[in-house]
Protein backbone atom coordinates (compact mmCIF):
# COMPACT_ATOMS: atom_id res chain seq x y z
CA UNK A 1 0.00 0.00 0.00
CA UNK A 2 3.01 1.95 0.18
CA UNK A 3 3.10 2.46 -3.28
CA UNK A 4 -0.33 3.69 -3.12
CA UNK A 5 -0.20 6.37 -1.38
CA UNK A 6 3.29 7.49 -3.70
CA UNK A 7 1.26 6.57 -6.68
CA UNK A 8 0.99 10.49 -8.80
CA UNK A 9 0.52 9.64 -12.00
CA UNK A 10 -2.78 6.67 -11.52
CA UNK A 11 -6.07 7.47 -10.61
CA UNK A 12 -6.30 5.85 -6.99
CA UNK A 13 -9.42 3.73 -8.01
CA UNK A 14 -7.78 2.40 -10.94
CA UNK A 15 -4.80 1.19 -8.87
CA UNK A 16 -6.77 -0.02 -5.89
CA UNK A 17 -8.81 -2.11 -8.64
CA UNK A 18 -5.31 -3.67 -10.37
CA UNK A 19 -4.24 -4.19 -6.83
CA UNK A 20 -7.38 -6.67 -5.78
CA UNK A 21 -6.83 -8.20 -9.52
CA UNK A 22 -9.64 -6.28 -11.60
CA UNK A 23 -8.67 -5.51 -15.30
CA UNK A 24 -11.87 -5.15 -16.68
CA UNK A 25 -13.37 -1.63 -17.23
CA UNK A 26 -10.58 0.12 -15.38
CA UNK A 27 -11.39 4.03 -16.36
CA UNK A 28 -9.82 6.45 -14.39
CA UNK A 29 -12.76 7.73 -11.72
CA UNK A 30 -11.68 11.85 -12.23
CA UNK A 31 -12.66 12.49 -8.74
CA UNK A 32 -9.50 11.24 -6.93
CA UNK A 33 -6.69 13.33 -5.78
CA UNK A 34 -4.47 12.50 -8.69
CA UNK A 35 -7.44 12.83 -11.25
CA UNK A 36 -8.17 16.37 -10.39
CA UNK A 37 -4.82 17.02 -9.40
CA UNK A 38 -3.98 16.14 -13.09
CA UNK A 39 -7.19 18.31 -14.26
CA UNK A 40 -6.16 21.48 -12.32
CA UNK A 41 -2.77 21.59 -13.11
CA UNK A 42 -3.39 21.46 -16.86
CA UNK A 43 -1.00 18.76 -17.73
CA UNK A 44 0.30 18.30 -21.16
CA UNK A 45 -0.40 15.77 -23.71
CA UNK A 46 1.36 12.06 -22.53
CA UNK A 47 4.66 11.99 -24.10
CA UNK A 48 5.83 8.60 -25.83
CA UNK A 49 8.78 8.56 -22.87
CA UNK A 50 6.02 8.07 -20.27
CA UNK A 51 3.72 5.26 -21.62
CA UNK A 52 7.30 3.43 -22.74
CA UNK A 53 8.13 3.20 -19.40
CA UNK A 54 5.08 1.97 -18.55
CA UNK A 55 4.76 -0.30 -21.15
CA UNK A 56 8.62 -1.52 -19.88
CA UNK A 57 6.78 -2.45 -16.15
CA UNK A 58 5.42 -5.47 -18.21
CA UNK A 59 2.43 -6.61 -20.67
CA UNK A 60 -0.66 -4.54 -20.89
CA UNK A 61 -3.67 -4.39 -23.33
CA UNK A 62 -4.11 -0.80 -24.94
CA UNK A 63 -7.71 -0.63 -22.66
CA UNK A 64 -5.38 -0.81 -19.82
CA UNK A 65 -2.59 1.04 -20.55
CA UNK A 66 -5.07 3.90 -21.12
CA UNK A 67 -6.39 3.28 -17.82
CA UNK A 68 -3.16 3.75 -16.24
CA UNK A 69 -3.04 7.49 -17.01
CA UNK A 70 -5.73 9.42 -14.76
CA UNK A 71 -7.67 12.27 -16.52
CA UNK A 72 -5.85 12.11 -19.67
CA UNK A 73 -7.44 11.83 -22.58
CA UNK A 74 -7.41 8.52 -24.31
CA UNK A 75 -6.46 10.19 -27.86
CA UNK A 76 -3.40 12.17 -26.06
CA UNK A 77 -2.11 7.95 -25.04
CA UNK A 78 -2.70 6.04 -28.19
CA UNK A 79 -1.10 8.88 -30.21
CA UNK A 80 2.10 8.58 -27.87
CA UNK A 81 1.67 4.37 -28.31
CA UNK A 82 1.31 4.98 -31.95
CA UNK A 83 4.75 7.39 -32.28
CA UNK A 84 6.08 4.18 -30.52
CA UNK A 85 4.97 1.43 -32.28
CA UNK A 86 6.15 3.54 -35.49
CA UNK A 87 9.64 3.99 -34.19
CA UNK A 88 9.67 0.01 -32.96
CA UNK A 89 10.32 0.94 -29.95
CA UNK A 90 6.82 -1.41 -28.59
CA UNK A 91 4.66 -3.82 -30.51
CA UNK A 92 0.78 -5.02 -30.23
CA UNK A 93 0.99 -8.70 -30.48
CA UNK A 94 -1.81 -10.85 -31.92
CA UNK A 95 -3.76 -11.01 -28.67
CA UNK A 96 -3.77 -7.65 -28.69
CA UNK A 97 -1.05 -6.87 -25.60
CA UNK A 98 1.54 -3.96 -25.90
CA UNK A 99 5.13 -5.70 -24.89
CA UNK A 100 8.37 -3.78 -25.35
Amino acid sequence: MFAYSRAEDECRSVWLRRYFGESDGLEPCRVCDVCMARKKDGRKKVSPETVAKLVHTGPMTVKELVARFAAEEPDDVLAALDTLIADGRVAIDPTGIIRA
